[in-house]
């Protein structure tokens, strides 16, 4: 077992392997393998991008890969080794991620953010751990982001997953919280609008051919999203870094901590 992030390492039984850079060794690594299903068709998708992106931002998000196995196309996230037994109801696991969410507060606006911009809904800080937690060393990681991007078809409220979903929130930041926040604190952590500009910075930053790049990672395999959608998706990446900062600021029922512009 190693420390850190990862949950589980094993070096396999076998001679070190020669190179010019170094001793190597054949290792194997912990992932959970995530696929499309009839309730989740846009979830290799939503994953592959999100990922990527957290990952250039800077953020502490489970590095992933893709690949295809038995002609099933798989998104694969490395499995993270999380602080305590549980991640609901009291403990060691909430004590220390109320207290984290104090000290942090660059790293959890940096998160908040993030999803705003892949329009994720499915985070949560306290008293819930959802989608993200501590790993032993107490640093935040986050992982699974399944509701981002594309996201997925709902009944109740009627949602349309693929493109339409992708107009909706992007005429509308409040069209992301249709899953609701069940009690948990996560939004009203968004507090501090420096803190909040540092990150939507970062967000504009990003070239267009590294978002066009994130969404060519998709597996061609995968499918939805067709060609068209993940055209639309490009698209809304590279406006959405533009017009993100005001729809929040405009948005003070689910930000009701930040201040006003400066």
């Amino acid at each position: 077992m190693g420390r850190g992030y990862i949950k589980e390492y094993r070096e396999n039984p076998t001679d070190e392997l020669g190179g010019g850079t170094g001793t190597a060794a054949r290792f194997t690594v912990q992932f959970i393998g995530k696929m499309a299903s009839r309730d989740y068709p846009y979830a290799v998708a939503n994953e592959t991008v999100a990922s990527a992106i957290g990952l250039v931002l800077g953020l502490p998000v489970a590095p992933g890969i893709t690949d295809e196995i038995g002609g099933q196309p798989y998104f694969f996230s490395q499995e993270m080794r999380k602080y305590g037994d549980k991640q609901f109801g009291p403990g060691a696991g909430a004590v220390a991620m109320e207290k984290f969410v104090r000290q942090n507060q660059l790293l959890i606006h940096g998160a908040i953010v993030f999803d705003l911009f892949i329009a994720n809904n499915d985070r949560a800080f306290l008293p819930a751990r959802r989608n993200l937690a501590l790993d032993d060393d107490g640093n935040l990681f986050l992982y699974d982001h399944g509701n981002s991007c594309f996201y997925r078809p709902r009944e109740s409220p009627k949602v349309v997953a693929g493109i339409v979903r992708l107009k909706t929130v992007e005429a509308s930041l409040a069209a992301m919280f249709d899953k609701g926040s069940e009690g948990n604190l996560y939004w009203e952590a968004l507090s501090d609008i420096k803190m909040t500009d540092h990150w939507l910075k970062r967000i504009q930053q990003i070239p267009d051919f590294m978002l066009e790049s994130f969404v060519n990672m998709i597996p061609a395999a995968v499918n939805p999203p067709d060609e068209a959608e993940r055209a639309a998706l490009v698209e809304f990446l590279k406006k959405r870094r533009h017009y993100l900062r005001e729809h929040i600021l405009a948005d003070r029922a689910h930000f009701p901590n930040l201040g006003g512009p400066t």
